[in-house]
């Protein structure tokens, strides 16, 4: 479906999607207002201005949330412009020079090029989940299938910065990000690359460093860019079925449940946290404020209503894993969006609601909060604006959301074993 399918609003037409928690209606501000023209201006300029050229779809299109009738059609039409990104990264950018660069090196490393490699980028987190709301920098993996033992550590981080030389040196990276003040802006796409070899028996760890923590839900929610031509996507998620179903199974199910715990949290705390050693505040719906800053890490409502839900899946779901007799297919076809994930979950018996509806009102709620969530991303990625003031009755709306998620997660969390 092409975005240009979807209506435009007038200022002063915002209505919000029908819940059954009760939503008041959403009015334009003037900071809103302010907002959307210098979103336009600042980043549509420059990325719209490429449309029909290098690879760039005529109809890209960045999607502001004031702009939809509902936060349903804003939500569609994120997942588009997420679709088109890859489109993108896919036709023009420097994905196979970064292909071919892991590939080499590694066969530099065992001392023999005619070994084959089989290697398959995927984007994961918020890219894998199709849920990003602004173009940055790609959460990629490299995952890399050899029968050579695993690379050495110091190898992983030789390889990701020599992508980074290669990748910062592409037209789109020049022409839309040239003058950034960011010296991060102004690097490439694919410029944070995770790798990952299945030789390696720190599968589950970033970069495969025992000295880090595994994490399971960047396999669960990895969406290849182009064709996996080596079925190491759904290779790896057999390895992480192997994992869960194997002696350390039952720890990487405790680390997902302390994580959603964590997350759950700084929803009870009001939006407090710790980052880095250091008490962080993410929203405070007392003062009617978001916070979105990355020096400080407040991330407004990415770590604590969205993860307690995602998290909340990733359990779940590994929890029936580890007692499935036949599991891969209940892995091998979980969707990567968090609603759609919830639904699949729900059918298939891993979260147990009472009622189909209660499932329903919580993926409405997970998309009001993303829609939240994305604008506080505006206010600080376009108008640098660390902090999103809100209306009273904006604040309402937030408070009654949060309270109703926390609700019926809590539910869904005891019925199926917290």
């Amino acid at each position: 479906m092409s975005l240009a399918a979807f209506p435009q609003q007038q200022e002063g037409d915002f209505s919000v999607v029908h819940m059954s928690l009760q939503s008041p209606e959403l009015r334009p501000t003037q900071a809103t207002e302010k907002l959307t023209n210098t979103h336009y201006s600042a980043i549509l300029s420059k990325l719209m201005g490429l449309r029909g050229t290098i690879g760039i779809p005529e109809d890209l299109q960045i999607p502001n949330p004031l702009s939809y009738a509902s936060t349903a059609d804003y939500v569609v039409a994120n997942r588009e412009f997420n679709m088109q990104l890859r489109q993108i990264a896919v036709r023009y950018l420097e994905m196979q020079k970064v292909i071919d660069l892991v590939r080499t090196r590694i066969q530099e490393d065992i001392g023999d090029s005619d070994h084959q490699i089989d290697v398959t980028l995927a984007t994961v987190g918020s890219d894998g989940r199709l849920e990003k709301c602004l173009p940055s920098l790609y959460e990629t993996v490299a995952y890399v299938r050899k029968q050579h033992n695993g690379i050495h550590l110091e190898l992983h981080q030789e390889i990701s910065e020599e992508i980074a030389d290669i990748t910062a040196q592409d037209a789109v990276t020049r022409m839309v990000h040239a003058d950034a003040q960011d010296p991060l802006m102004r690097t490439g796409i694919f410029s944070h690359v995770e790798v990952k070899t299945f030789s390696s028996s720190n599968f589950l760890h970033f970069n495969d460093n025992p000295a880090l923590k595994a994490w399971p839900s960047r396999i669960i929610d990895a969406l290849p860019l182009g064709v996996d031509e080596g079925g190491l996507i759904p290779a790896a998620k057999r390895r992480l079925l192997s994992e869960i179903q194997g002696p350390e199974g039952k720890k990487l199910i405790a680390l997902e449940d302390d994580r959603h715990k964590d997350a759950r949290k700084i929803i009870t705390r009001g939006g407090a946290d710790r980052f880095q050693g250091k008490d962080v505040q993410h929203y405070d719906l007392e003062k009617r404020e978001m916070y979105y800053d990355t020096q400080t890490g407040a991330a407004a409502l990415k770590h604590g209503p969205l993860r307690t839900v995602q998290t909340l899946c990733y359990w779940k779901l590994m929890q029936a894993l580890r007692l499935a007799e036949n599991g891969e297919p209940l892995l091998q076809q979980t969707p990567t969006p968090t609603t759609e994930k919830l639904a699949y979950l729900a059918d298939n018996n891993v979260l147990k609601f009472q009622r189909h509806a209660q499932m329903e009102e919580l993926r409405t709620v997970y998309e009001r909060i993303l829609w939240w969530q994305h604008r506080a991303g505006y206010a600080h990625h376009v108008e640098s604006q660390p902090v999103l003031s809100l209306s009273p009755n904006e604040a309402a709306e937030l408070t009654e959301l949060l309270r109703g998620l926390d609700a019926r997660v809590r539910e869904v969390a005891k019925k199926t074993g917290s």
